[in-house]
């Protein structure tokens, strides 16, 4: 099913086309590398519903990622948990349009629970005609991480950037550029966002930030 590859640390499946990312969903747990570019045609993406493995990009570019759905949960991934990884990869090209829906990001609508998280080198991209539209828990990256057990989830040197004040992240309450929402039911430090930058329009109702809408224990 993917280009090559076992699953293993040492040997992760080799991914190259769009149908070979959708089956992350039926091996989730596993280890993956993007080789090539990977352009998803503006189609009606089916976001993979829940993740725990890694994904290494390196580099490489999934392009033109739209969704339009009316679960929540809205992004490459609707929900990342465990001790996943995603890192070293550009999403160039976004269009979400979930206005009555809650937890949109381009790389996932939610972190949810886990274990120790890492999200690294990810640029995400506005080109034209992208929007990241959802209600509540909006972000360019990540809509919402959600804490209720301790654990730890780390974004490092993620950037989201629009090429013109057109392409926008929007929602109702708690948007940001990077994340919208970041739950903390625990004391001392769950969430950490370094090295991160967001060169675009943020629009908001209640709780609305250039990085982060809303956080909250």
């Amino acid at each position: 099913a993917f280009e090559g590859g076992s699953g293993t640390a040492a040997d992760p499946y080799q991914i190259t086309t769009g149908g070979q990312l959708l089956l992350i969903k039926d091996y989730y747990d596993k280890n993956f590398v993007l080789a090539a570019n990977i352009d998803l045609d503006n189609k009606n993406w089916l976001p993979i519903p829940y993740f725990t493995g890694t994904l290494d990009g390196p580099g490489y570019t999934i392009r033109n990622l739209q969704v339009s759905r009316t679960d929540d949960g809205q992004g490459l991934f609707a929900s990342i948990s465990g001790n996943a990884v995603v890192k070293n990869l550009n999403i160039k090209g976004v269009y979400i349009k979930a206005g009555s829906t809650d937890y949109i990001g381009a790389l996932a609508g939610v972190i949810d629970y886990g274990g120790s998280i890492l999200i690294e080198n990810i640029n995400v991209i506005l080109t034209e005609n992208s929007l990241i539209l959802g209600n509540d828990a909006v972000g360019g990256v990540v809509g919402a991480y959600r804490n209720r057990g301790g654990y730890k989830a780390k974004f490092t040197n993620c950037h989201v950037e629009s090429v013109s004040t057109d392409y926008t992240i929007k929602g109702n309450s708690a948007v940001g550029g990077i994340c919208g929402y970041a739950q903390n039911e625990n004391f001392g430090y769950t969430v950490r966002i370094e090295n991160s930058t967001a060169k675009v329009s943020v629009y908001g109702g209640d709780y609305t930030g250039g990085i982060l809408g809303q956080t909250h224990r």
